[in-house]
């Protein structure tokens, strides 16, 4: 179900970006969308095990923009 929505949805943002120049990624969008997914996946897990969630939401908000950096041309 992950695969068939969520990830689908991932990829084709993320082929949007490589498309309109905001992310460097040769030919790794798959690759991408797996990693990404499976980080993002996890994220959400830690974030329901914590009391503060904002603060939660925040810290992970602020490592998915560093790790997506990497990708910016």
């Amino acid at each position: 179900m992950d695969q068939k929505y969520s990830m689908n949805s991932l990829k084709e943002q993320l082929q949007l970006m490589k498309e309109h120049g905001e992310i460097y990624n040769n030919d790794t969008i798959d690759v991408l969308t797996h990693c990404l997914s499976g980080a993002m996946n996890e994220a959400a897990l830690w974030i329901a095990e914590n009391s503060n969630r904002q603060q939660s939401i925040n810290k992970v908000m602020k490592t998915l923009e560093i790790l997506l950096a990497g990708y910016r041309q």
